[in-house]
């Protein structure tokens, strides 16, 4: 079942003050990553411009900046844009984009060809960037960033394992959180990766995206024997 389309027609990001525009990923290009060796990447998606994941996009900005990581990492954000500059259901504001280029992201500009707007399906984008040659964290777009998960980030760094999770919740009830995942990105790691996004029939509830995850990171993982998992207890 075909939802909706993954126009990805712009990427924009400034750096060194003035604004990089290009219909192909910038961060993780050799010219403007922030390392000498893998870009670092963290890549979340906004639709809408509901308070709570906006301010939580900023408070994310602000964890990183306290341990001093936006050396290193620089942060994507794919947001809900029409092409044809018209204002849908969930599309981000001009306003709010320039607001979070001024503080270093990179946007992703994403039409789904749908003039009714946008879903849950934004969840989805997020995960194109695996096929990106990066270390790459997905995560939702209002995650905070903690001392422990940043003890457990560089285990998995030094570790030389493909993928990362973290089961640190309560309840969980798939074997990788959509939002806790860590990646070595590379345009062979998921084959089709856009048109798996593209056809997956479950993309309107919430934990479609976990369904995703399931059936194509985990396997992946699990197959490629190259995971390391970090449980967190709960008393």
């Amino acid at each position: 079942v075909r939802c909706t389309g993954i126009n990805i027609w712009k990427y924009e990001v400034i750096k060194n003050d003035k604004l990089v525009v290009s219909e192909k990923p910038i961060t993780t290009t050799k010219k403007y990553k922030k390392n000498k060796g893998l870009p670092y990447l963290i890549s979340c998606s906004l639709f809408g411009s509901n308070e709570k994941y906006v301010d939580g996009l900023f408070n994310m900005i602000k964890s990183l900046r306290l341990y001093g990581l936006e050396k290193f990492w620089d942060i994507r954000v794919y947001i809900a844009s029409r092409k044809d500059g018209k204002r849908v259901k969930l599309s981000v504001s001009k306003k709010l984009q320039k607001k979070m280029l001024s503080e270093g992201v990179e946007l992703v500009h994403v039409d789904n060809g749908n003039p009714n707007g946008y879903s849950l399906e934004g969840t989805f984008w997020r995960f194109l960037s695996v096929n990106e040659k990066a270390r790459i964290l997905i995560r939702d777009v209002d995650w905070i960033f903690t001392a422990q998960e940043l003890i457990a980030i560089s285990e998995w760094c030094e570790s030389g394992l493909n993928w990362h999770r973290m089961l640190n919740f309560q309840l969980i009830n798939t074997p990788m959180m959509a939002g806790q995942i860590g990646v070595l990105g590379d345009p062979r790691i998921i084959e089709n990766l856009h048109e798996k996004v593209l056809n997956f029939p479950y993309k309107k509830k919430y934990g479609d995206d976990e369904m995703f995850t399931m059936n194509y990171f985990f396997i992946e993982a699990a197959r490629q024997d190259s995971i390391l998992t970090h449980y967190y207890k709960f008393r």
